[in-house]
């Protein structure tokens, strides 16, 4: 027998081979019994090797009688593809058994057993004798019914008539539920005959009971293979066979019986008979969720049953029956489970919270006591009340018996008084317990009356909902946005059994325009309430705020005459911020007094809208005044900001004045972008001192305005929380010490203010620096290191702790460049390379603010999302070839203007590289120190190459770095007392001569005698020595360079 999932049609291939002989070769492939896709087939005989499961398309089987002895033999050969020997031969002894012979044949075509042969020698072999008879006929089958059927096993029929031929038959059976199928090789008729014959066969014991079968009858000889139509029929059913199973989901009440049963055919109703095992006469039956069941294989089965006794033994067992019989499998038993949920607390005391504020956190436990475990524990509220209360946790997953559970409950009354509610824990399997809940409602109301600043203010609390406060009462007071409180006393009797009255008095050197913080602390017993809400150290971090009333207020800010001030009014004068500048500056007259707000929105890229068109002037916003006669700002009567919410302050896109509303300072690190904005994209706070911008500061002080910078329209949000540093009322020293460098300049020199600048030309004449008198000073590359630190931080940044480097811990490099116009404050940028710093924007960039009056301005040119933004810091990480940085240096007025340039770095440069500072405009390098010419409204632009001297010359579009002007430039200082700086530039190597002269025309000194010096900036020091070392007196002095065609004179004043 074979098995395999098909039938065995045999398709006839004559050959013709060398020699004229014929070799008939039947290729056998397999098709299912629907008559469906083909496969290769195993052979119908017993063991046939590896011959045919490696068939490819050039392989054969073939039958024949190779040994001569009358029976029919089965050869397979199968091609390899390299002429490898792969061939089997199955061999009949006529004994119905099939011996497997690895084999081949000799040259003379006799039959040699055990001898490996060849491919390519079998197919040229010449076999004589085989081959159909002259007088074969077509081989017909006929499948005929089976017969002695029973549950396991048939005998299968059929009709054969050989058509004169020898043939082969086989029986081919199939299940058809699962499509298995089986081949049976029957007898091999030898006759003669052309009449029809009789063949069957016995199918094994293994048959299923009652299932549907069918089968073919399959002929083949040398003439053709046929197979017949399908003939069905099924075994008969036999008893059922049940076997008692497990038992799950035991609880107090109710389990889940589980069963197998094998229905064996027939169609099989399926039952539990359950009793207590101490009383079968109790006994109930319980049918399977699954019968009826109608299958020949295993069934699990199962039933559920309720209504058990807790705590009992119960015994099942499964039963199943058929038309066969019914069989009843040996039982088992199980018991039954308490399950008992209880909650451990008789009531739960909430205590006491505040109406629409207070919240409290109760526990409360419950705990399994059964045996059951529960898989769902419900815990639900109701009651009258059951609003104020809120389940916040109940726990997660089952729980074991002995476990216990914390169920957390949040009380928020609505109403005052005492609030109760019930809660319910239940069990998924059965169990169910109740406590009560009880909390009390309290009301808290501060009634401040009429509170004017510098006279005592009555503050009164009333508790309505039945606190008593019998434990403490004390309130704790302070300045707004100061550091310390100030306890005082709380007087109140019990005025009814629900609402008690208590006062305090504020003393007056605590009532000031910054406004009142308080807050109070209530207890009775284990209750503690407090205003504001939230417990003790909440209360006292964010306390309670009273505005302060005030007749008359001076703003506590400096105005210089004809002098711009950027301000905010932290206050709320009556009629507004508009009606208060005209009580105190009189009806708006320009010449007088202006105010001035900066737009973006304004025109092409921002400007200022000028007072009246402003349409407010509200707490939080910042704005420019300026005054002929630095008048102090008057705002008269009104009050102090409300401080209980935060401000809303809304920003358009680009930079914004804003400031404190409230009357004291509030920290940068609490406010925030209503957007959620990144605070590293913000820039600012920006504020205005002694005629520069300070950068970065990292406080919003009441009365001073500030510049912020948002990239989108966005809405900043200022917290009513002081930063400690205590506000308007901080000293100026004090305000310095809260200013901060920028991020990029942290542990730098060159953020110094440029007003009492060494090299500005003005007033301060620099310290000996033990450089002998006359040496002079090559600036054809600017110095690296160091400067002295002689001017007032102008500089803050960004607050990104994580890029607050020094100098000394990262290596970086620092350039500020400088315009110090001829009229007008001068104007600085900085510049630089940093480890950390990023490609593009990042926490160590900061954009320039707005500018303010008609002045020579400097500018770093940033492109931001498409739009070019000034800025007064870029900082780029280093590079192998080097770094760019674009400039613009614009005249602001309407006149022309003269700017000197000056350049200073510190920290070094990469290995090789050095910094260059083109003018785009006049297509020439410019060295430092150089006055530069612009016209009214000129915008002038520059470029900052740091790198190689290969890559300054692919950036500097065209310009030759070495083409610098001979110049003679102003000494500074001018006059001087000491000493004083001579500096010059030459455009190529020359042989120099520097000598002085008095009025007289007499040589009073040379300081550079036919020296030779390359191209760039140069200085030589004179510290008033005339030849003979002796001191040049008070007077007029020129002095003058001889640099080949190149002859130059300028004039100075020693003052001694």
């Amino acid at each position: 027998m074979v098995n395999c999932d098909c039938l065995l049609p045999v398709l006839l291939n004559w050959r013709t081979q060398a020699g004229g002989a014929r070799l008939l070769v039947m290729v056998v492939v397999m098709a299912v019994l629907t008559g469906g896709g083909t496969a290769v087939a195993q052979s119908a005989f017993n063991d046939v090797g590896a011959g045919l499961d490696s068939l490819n398309e050039n392989a054969s089987v073939a039958w024949g009688d190779f040994d001569n002895d009358g029976e029919l033999d089965l050869v397979m050969a199968g091609d390899d593809g390299s002429n490898g020997a792969n061939t089997t031969i199955s061999e009949n002894n006529g004994d119905g058994e099939d011996e497997l012979v690895q084999a081949g044949y000799s040259d003379d075509g006799s039959f040699t057993n055990r001898r490996d042969v060849a491919l390519y020698d079998l197919r040229s072999f010449t076999l004589t004798g085989i081959g159909p008879s002259p007088d074969a006929r077509d081989v017909s089958v006929t499948a005929d019914p089976a017969s002695s059927v029973s549950d396991s096993s048939a005998t299968l029929n059929g009709t054969v008539n050989p058509g004169g031929e020898p043939v082969r038959v086989y029986f081919a059976l199939e299940n058809r539920a699962t499509g298995d199928t089986s081949v049976y090789a029957a007898d091999t008729l030898t006759t003669d005959l052309t009449l029809d014959q009789p063949v069957s066969e016995r199918a094994p014991d293994s048959l299923l009971p009652g299932t549907e079968y069918r089968y073919r009858v399959v002929a083949a000889s040398l003439i053709d293979s046929v197979r017949s139509t399908a003939e069905p029929f099924a075994t008969t059913p036999s008893a059922p066979v049940a076997r008692t199973d497990s038992v799950s989901g035991v609880i107090d009440t109710s389990a889940t019986l589980y069963g197998t049963v094998n229905p064996a055919g027939g169609t099989t109703d399926v039952q539990f008979p359950y009793y207590p095992t101490d009383r079968p006469s109790m006994a109930d039956t319980a049918s399977a969720l699954e019968t009826p069941v109608d299958s020949t294989v295993d069934r699990v089965v199962s039933a559920e049953v309720e209504g058990l006794t807790s705590g009992t033994s119960y015994t099942f067992a499964t039963r199943a029956g058929n038309d066969v019989d019914t069989v009843e499998a040996s039982a088992r038993t199980f018991s039954t489970r308490t399950v008992r949920l209880s909650v451990l607390e008789d009531i739960v005391r909430a205590g006491a919270a505040q109406v629409g504020q207070g919240r409290r956190t109760p526990t409360l436990d419950i705990k399994n006591e059964g045996e059951a475990v529960l898989s769902d524990v419900q815990v639900s509220l109701e009651g009258a009340d059951a609003d104020d209360y809120r389940i916040v946790d109940d726990g997660d997953g089952p729980l074991d018996p002995g476990e216990t559970r914390t169920v957390a409950v949040s009380f928020e009354p609505s109403a005052t008084g005492n609030r109760a509610a019930i809660l319910t824990a239940t069990a998924a399997e059965g169990g169910a317990d109740t406590t009560r809940l009880v909390g009390r409602g309290v009301r808290v109301t501060v009634e401040p009356g009429e509170v004017t600043r510098g006279e005592p203010a009555t503050l009164t609390t009333t508790l309505d909902g039945g606190f008593q406060a019998r434990s403490e009462r004390a309130m704790y007071v302070r300045k707004g946005g100061t550091v310390g409180y100030q306890a005082i006393p709380v007087e109140g009797t019990d005025s009814s059994e629900t609402s008690l009255q208590l006062t305090a008095t504020v003393p007056d050197s605590l009532v000031t325009t910054r406004g009142i913080d308080y807050y109070t602390i209530l207890a009775s017993g284990p209750d503690t309430l407090t205003t504001p809400a939230g417990g003790p150290k909440a209360a006292r971090s964010a306390p309670a705020h009273i505005p302060v009333s005030f007749d008359s207020l001076t703003a506590p800010v400096s105005l210089g005459p004809q002098s711009y001030r950027m301000v905010t009014v932290s206050a709320v004068p009556e009629g507004g911020g508009k009606a208060a500048l005209e009580r105190s500056y009189g009806d708006y007259d320009p010449a007088e007094w202006r105010v001035l707000r900066w737009r973006p929105s304004a025109g092409e890229s921002g400007g200022n809208v000028e007072f009246p068109s402003l349409d407010s002037l509200r707490a939080g916003q910042g704005f420019w005044l300026i005054t002929a006669a630095g008048d102090d700002l008057e705002l008269g009567s009104g009050r102090t900001v409300k401080g209980g919410q935060a401000r809303r302050v809304p920003l358009e896109r680009g930079w914004n004045q804003v400031g404190s509303p409230f009357g004291y300072t509030v920290s940068w690190d609490t406010v925030r972008a209503a957007s959620g904005l990144d605070p590293t994209a913000i820039d600012g706070p920006v504020v205005y001192t002694g005629g520069q911008y300070q950068y970065g500061q990292d406080l919003l002080r009441p009365w001073e305005g500030a510049f912020v910078r948002v990239p989108e329209r966005d809405t900043l949000i200022i917290p009513p929380v002081s930063s400690g540093s205590g506000g308007g009322e901080e000293t100026e020293e004090a305000q310095a010490r809260t200013e901060r460098r920028p991020v990029a300049l942290r542990g730098s020199n060159l953020t110094d203010m440029p007003s009492t600048a060494t090299r500005t030309g003005r007033s301060t004449p620099p310290q000996a620096d033990g450089t002998p008198e006359g040496t002079p000073i090559d600036r054809s590359v600017p110095e690296t290191g160091a400067l002295p630190t002689d001017e007032s931080t102008t500089a803050a940044a960004k607050t990104d702790s994580t890029k607050q480097t020094s100098s000394s811990k990262k290596k970086q490099y620092t350039l500020r460049l400088r315009a110090n116009p001829e009229n007008g404050k001068p104007h600085q940028v900085w510049m630089g390379l940093r480890e950390e710093a990023e490609v593009g924007r990042d926490g160590l960039d900061f954009a320039q603010a707005p500018p303010i009056g008609a002045t020579v301005r400097l500018s770093v040119v940033e492109n931001l999302s498409g739009r070019t933004v000034p800025h007064a810091g870029s900082f780029k990480p280093p590079s192998r070839d080097g770094r760019v940085w674009e400039l613009v240096l614009s005249n602001q007025s309407g006149e022309v203007q003269e700017a000197r340039l000056e350049l200073d770095s510190e920290g070094g440069l990469p290995s090789g590289q050095e910094s260059y500072l083109l003018d785009l405009g006049r297509e020439q390098r410019v060295a430092p120190g150089r006055v530069l010419e612009l016209g009214a409204g000129e915008r002038r632009r520059l470029k900052i190459v740091v790198g190689t001297e290969a890559f300054a010359r692919s950036e500097s579009e065209g310009i030759e770095l070495n083409s610098f002007e001979n110049e003679l430039r102003a000494n500074y200082p001018n006059p001087f007392g000491k000493a004083t700086t001579l500096s010059y530039t030459l455009s190529e190597e020359r042989e120099v001569t520097i000598e002085i002269y008095d009025v007289l025309g007499r040589r009073v000194r040379t300081l550079v005698q036919e020296e030779k010096q390359g191209p760039g900036l140069h200085e030589v020091r004179w510290r008033g020595k005339t030849q003979h070392r002796t001191p040049a007196g008070s007077g007029v002095y020129f002095y003058r360079i001889e640099a080949g065609d190149f002859t130059a004179t300028k004039k100075m004043v020693r003052v001694r």
